[in-house]
């Protein structure tokens, strides 16, 4: 790539890698380096390109950006930018590379989702094409690893196979019958356990359902191996209980990851199914250990809300980078197992409208208590019924308590009333979408709801159409980290291979600048920290990333070509494409 501008008259050693040219610059003995950045004019940091794209706009502009200390100080057009440059600073000239805000994940579950990237505590088997093909990769992990306790697959999907029947404990037992092991769904509120792996938890016939989860029997109350929502964590919880060096282990190795993705800015909705009582408390020791690569903010379990304990986790993690948010709670569950909150009934299963994942008195009792306490509460709501629920129990507390400032959220919106689409501005509330789960299985879910319902599936331009605020994620780990895979899918509404041609429900498609804005400043606006991170502006924490191309003025097929090549994260480089 060649480049037609760069400071080169600036003292110092040129140094060119595949994407960009650096300067490096010698500190001088009379500079202490501490001072770098303290002037509102001395950068210690100057990034240059065509592309800069500052989170305000329909497209990016040419200019640059300086760093001082961890903040941005000054984002100037043109040439302006070269004022913050001295001896010491050091910069980067780009040509048409795309210059933001790093991606800020507005939903995830990284605290468990962390380990399935260790190939060797699980199995993905989300390519598998059938069930023989599920179990065969299953027993070939199981021989390759004799020492796990768990044998443990992740991301089955039976929708997807020529056969689309959920598997059963028998299924498994036919296959490995002597050791335990547990197949999650892909959507993570299913699982199947074989009879070993029951046996290792004591659950048989007479085990009652837990709070808010399904053990399912069949019709003559045997146990088919299959367990619901809450009833997951019968298992989870144990294999998901690591040691605390493994735990910051893993979670390093999770880091970098997000460093090369550029995701500079992370929230986790509570981890349940986590065995460790306090899983934050490794976050908190890798940020004062000066460790941490994101900004980390969570939300624990709603249910049961106490103001006091709630008080006391805020006290303890209220850093720029671990801090408590708020609180999450789960209003329903997926469409799939019909236990996502419909308005009206399934329309392949007309006998149900799906149910509350707990009961709808006390939901609104736990969500008056955080309106009460001015507490943000991040409400997880598939159903059209889900949705409305939410936002009546948010607007009820309003007109008990005010508004107390706080940015309530709903998570996900599969289907959404159109009468309820003008609530999310006049409520305030927020709504986190996850564009990969939007075309995921386009026909299932009409299949499901129906075309008339699917009209409003996953509005995101819907919502931002009528005054709402949009804040993107991943749902990591219910699909991958990776941010460009969201960005494509929201502006062109298809599955990575194309399909459906023209994209599913193509008004709901949004513009590069509407999905940039939503993957950065709404997220940071989600969760209260629009004023530190999300845009490029004075005064913001110096969080930057670099995509090797102009995502503005690409063919939209070519995003998913597209890499990071430079992350900034509180103003020091963590990730480029020269370090190894």
């Amino acid at each position: 790539m060649a480049f037609d501008y760069l400071c080169s008259s600036l003292p110092g050693q040129l140094v060119k890698n595949s994407k960009s040219f650096m300067i490096e610059t010698p500190i001088y003995k009379n500079q202490v380096t501490e001072e770098i950045g303290m002037s509102n004019k001395i950068a210690g940091i100057v990034i240059k390109s065509n592309a800069v794209f500052d989170g305000t706009g329909e497209k990016p502009f040419k200019g640059g950006i300086a760093i001082g200390g961890n903040k941005i100080i000054a984002v100037k057009p043109g040439n302006e930018i070269d004022e913050y440059i001295t001896e010491s600073t050091k910069t980067y000239g780009y040509e048409n590379c795309l210059v933001m805000s790093g991606f800020n994940d507005s939903h995830t579950h990284i605290s468990f989702g962390s380990f399935l990237m260790d190939e060797d505590f699980c199995r993905n088997i989300e390519d598998c094409k059938s069930l023989e093909e599920c179990l065969a990769d299953m027993k070939e992990f199981a021989d390759t690893h004799p020492d796990n306790d768990w044998v443990f697959g992740h991301h089955f999907y039976q929708l997807a196979w020529e056969n689309p029947v959920m598997p059963s404990r028998h299924d498994i037992d036919n296959i490995i019958p002597d050791r335990p092991v547990v197949l999650q769904h892909m959507d993570f509120h299913t699982l199947v356990a074989n009879s070993k792996a029951m046996e290792e938890r004591g659950i048989t016939k007479d085990t009652p359902n837990p709070f808010g989860g399904i053990i399912e029997k069949n019709a003559e109350g045997e146990l088919t191996g299959r367990f619901y929502d809450h009833a997951t964590f019968l298992f989870t919880k144990p294999i998901y209980t690591p040691s605390e060096d493994v735990y910051k282990k893993v979670f390093r190795k999770f880091m970098n990851k997000t460093a090369m993705l550029g995701v500079t800015s992370i929230t986790e909705l509570y981890p349940n199914g986590v065995g460790c009582d306090d899983v934050y408390a490794y976050y908190k020791q890798l940020d004062e250990e000066g460790e941490m690569k994101i900004r980390l903010s969570f939300f624990p379990e709603l249910n049961d809300f106490d103001v006091n304990t709630y008080n006391q986790i805020v006290n303890q993690y209220h850093s720029d980078k671990v801090a408590c948010k708020g609180v999450k709670q789960l209003i329903d569950g997926v469409s799939t197992t019909y236990t996502a909150y419909l308005i009206e009934p399934y329309t392949d299963n007309p006998s149900t409208c799906g149910q509350t994942s707990i009961p709808e008195a006390d939901l609104r009792r736990d969500i008056m208590r955080v309106c009460e306490a001015g507490v943000a509460a991040r409400l997880h709501a598939i159903g059209d019924g889900a949705v409305r629920f939410g936002l009546d129990a948010i607007e009820d507390g309003m007109k008990k308590y005010g508004n107390r400032g706080v940015r309530h959220g709903l998570e996900h919106l599969e289907n959404v009333d159109p009468d309820d689409l003008s609530r999310f501005k006049e409520l305030g509330v927020v709504a986190n979408m996850q564009p990969m789960h939007c075309v995921f299985d386009p026909v299932g879910s009409e299949h499901l709801l129906g075309k008339k319902r699917c009209e409003l599936a996953w509005p995101m331009k819907s919502i931002l159409n009528a005054g709402g605020v949009l804040a993107l994620g991943t749902d990591f780990p219910i699909v991958g980290l990776e941010p460009l895979e969201e960005v494509f899918a929201a502006v062109e509404r298809t599955k990575l291979d194309g399909y459906p041609e023209g994209g599913w429900i193509p008004k709901e498609k949004l513009s590069m600048a509407e999905t940039l804005r939503a993957y950065t400043y709404g997220s940071a606006y989600s969760t209260g920290s629009e004023e530190k991170v999300g845009t490029l502006a004075d005064g913001m924490l110096a969080d930057v990333i670099v995509i090797d191309r102009n995502l503005f003025d690409i063919p939209p097929k070519e995003i998913l070509e597209a890499k990071v090549i430079l992350t900034i994260f509180d103003g020091k480089e963590i990730y480029s494409d020269s370090i190894e």
